[in-house]
């Protein structure tokens, strides 16, 4: 709870784990990864009204990643990475673990996408050329084109809330940091500057804060930031 900081057990404990949990914006679907034993993922999408789960099982042998599975804005679709022949793809399907859509097709690293507020424009790592950049792509996975390069890893994108900036995580100055960008690829800034890690940006509804995890005298907490002085507004 935000307001009075109470946690509550969501989903019931049992010997899987349960991680990567995205939930749709209308609040009526959540899905999550879930192990099931060595390199056995599948990903549980569930209904939070009725509390009807569908499984969905990446095809093959290749199980051993489900990575960061999103809710398309109009709440019809999901977008994550799985393993694949070449390495690691995006894919699409619907809520029900049908019609399966293969995004991306290079070698290497896709993963992390983000779908733009509008539901147009999907942000993604790969590593198709090499070190991890940020990418862009239609939402059916039409006109790929790079957005960044860096020679260390760009990862973890996230749309801010009206779709024009684009926070991640980079180590491009030699330590891993957050950045954020215009979405034509302009305006690159450095929003924290600390000697520990900071990482997985998720943009505040107001678009002008960011919730990160970050690390300080070896501990990892959430840091809220303004995003216009880049001053942390809750730290421990």
């Amino acid at each position: 709870d935000l307001a009075t900081g109470k946690q509550s057990l969501h989903y019931p404990v049992g010997s899987d784990s349960q991680f990567d949990i995205a939930v749709s914006r209308d609040g009526t679907f959540e899905c999550f990864a879930r192990s099931g034993g060595i390199r056995q993922l599948s990903l549980v999408i569930r209904n939070l009204v009725t509390k009807k789960e569908t499984l969905f099982h990446p095809p093959g042998a290749l199980r051993s990643t489900i990575r960061t599975p999103r809710f398309t804005p109009d709440n019809k679709r999901i977008v994550m990475t799985i393993n694949a022949p070449g390495g690691q793809q995006i894919i699409s399907m619907n809520l029900q673990g049908k019609d399966v859509r293969k995004l991306t097709a290079s070698n290497g690293i896709n993963g992390w996408a983000d779908i733009s507020p509008d539901g147009r424009t999907i942000v993604f790592s790969s590593s198709r050329n090499g070190a991890l950049d940020l990418w862009l792509m239609d939402a059916n996975g039409e006109n790929q084109r790079q957005l960044i390069h860096s020679a260390r890893r760009d990862i973890y994108p996230t749309w801010s809330p009206d779709g024009q900036r684009i926070a991640f995580t980079s180590a491009r100055d030699g330590n891993q940091e957050i950045y954020i960008v215009d979405r034509d690829g302009n305006n690159l800034r450095r929003l924290t500057r600390h000697p520990e890690r900071d990482s997985f940006p998720v943009w505040h509804p107001d678009g002008q804060r960011l919730l990160t995890i970050s690390e300080r005298r070896g501990r990892f907490d959430l840091y809220l930031w303004d995003v216009s002085t880049t001053a942390a507004l809750d730290t421990p």
